[in-house]
């Protein structure tokens, strides 16, 4: 097995790292789940991002940073593999991975892999689009044999994160946002438009980027910075997505909603409203996608983790963090969750183990 600057490490000091309704009828607000939290990289100044389980949930893939720390630079960052309790930490690749994606086997897995590019890039923010040097390269974790599947020749990163399965990824020169189901049948895209003087967002259904049938729209929400804000879309099904509504009261106060649209019924129904949700709330499903997990800012600035029962409607809340977090992704039986835990200028991975699915105690951090 190949070492790259290697580094196989153990237990590491301890971590710096930092409107319409309430709820639908049938939705109902509960506890916590007894959950205990493991800290699997306790990380210092290394920030280290996008955990999936891996082996049948025994291990732990990521990518961790190998840049200066405060810059921003997506290609330099490494494919790691941790075991599930945190004993050893084991680079898979050298720097260069912005993306990986695990094939069926649980043996493979495919990088999207990009060289370096000037500062004025990120700071256009056209990441996506601009970028047209890039592979995509499958490897195997057992032997580190890898190859080369896709070369991009002139075409835009953005395709590699869709053959990666990624998508929904933002244009943020022309805001505007595609999404495909997770066959490719179905096609949303989301657009800013002024109307009447106002900005909203406004999903269309579309087929090769031709607009077919407005399906709703919303409230533009203002950001902080020169970004506009467009929401999160997962797909349920070909024919099915959960995303976010913003509305403004007659007070002018913003509230964010979580709504299922569907497709084949021209449907859309409001599963949670509440004060709170996150505008980009890191929306993810468990395996099953009966389960979505989302996030709230609590009183204080704290970020809590929830999960809806898309089949009951019952939203409880999983962990509490005073850091920021980032996607959730679950184990295949549904036992465990792993996420970043983001600081200031580093982060590092956490495993949340679901003692129960009964509600009783909290555990934060």
């Amino acid at each position: 097995m190949k070492n790259f600057g290697c580094r196989t490490h153990f237990h590491r000091t301890a971590p710096a790292v930092a409107a319409f309704l309430l709820l639908l009828m049938n939705t109902v607000v509960t506890g916590q789940p007894d959950v205990f939290v493991k800290n699997i990289t306790r990380s210092e100044n290394v920030v280290e991002i996008n955990p999936q389980f891996i082996g049948g949930g025994r291990h732990i893939l990521y990518l961790e940073y190998t840049g200066e720390l405060g810059e921003f630079a997506p290609w330099e960052y490494r494919l790691m593999l941790a075991d599930r309790n945190g004993y050893s930490m084991t680079p898979l690749t050298e720097s260069g991975v912005v993306e990986y994606s695990i094939l069926p086997g649980d043996v493979e897995v495919l990088l999207l892999v990009a060289n370096s590019f000037s500062k004025e890039n990120i700071i256009n923010a056209n990441f996506y689009h601009d970028i047209q040097n890039w592979q995509i390269q499958r490897l195997n974790i057992k032997t580190l044999e890898k190859s080369t599947v896709f070369t991009s020749n002139g075409r835009p990163i953005v395709e590699g994160y869709n053959q990666l399965g990624v998508t929904g990824l933002p244009d943020w020169e022309s805001e505007i946002l595609r999404s495909q189901s997770p066959a490719g049948k179905r096609e949303v895209l989301v657009r800013i438009e002024d109307e009447a003087g106002k900005r909203r967002v406004c999903f269309y259904s579309a087929v090769n980027n031709v607009l077919l049938t407005r399906l709703l729209d919303t409230e533009a929400y203002l950001t902080h910075s020169h970004f506009n804000w467009l929401p999160t879309i997962v797909w349920l099904d070909e024919n099915s997505f959960i995303t976010q509504c913003y509305d403004i009261n007659p007070q002018g106060l913003g509230t964010f909603s979580i709504v299922k649209v569907d497709l084949r019924k021209s449907l859309q129904t409001v599963l949670l409203y509440e004060d709170g949700l996150k505008p980009f709330p890191m929306f993810s499903l468990d395996d099953m996608r009966k389960v979505l997990y989302f996030q709230r800012e609590l009183a204080g600035g704290s970020t809590a983790l929830y999960r809806l029962n898309l089949l009951s409607g019952k939203v409880d809340m999983v962990y509490e963090s005073r850091f920021e977090l980032g996607t959730v992704r679950s184990s295949l039986d549904g036992s465990a969750l792993v996420v970043s835990r983001l600081g200031k200028f580093d982060s590092d991975i956490i495993c949340l183990e679901l003692r129960s699915r009964r509600i009783s105690s909290f555990a934060g951090n």
